[in-house]
């Protein structure tokens, strides 16, 4: 679905900026769990 979206430069832009908040997001919730992330 992502690589349909990616053809168009807009839509692109929009999933790079959804990603990135995504992994910022997701990079909290680690931080913030007691146990240590699974490889």
């Amino acid at each position: 679905l992502a690589i349909e979206l990616s053809k168009e430069p807009k839509n692109k832009v929009i999933i790079e900026r959804a990603y990135a908040v995504a992994k910022r997001l997701h990079e909290i919730a680690i931080n913030e769990e007691p146990t240590p992330p699974v490889p």
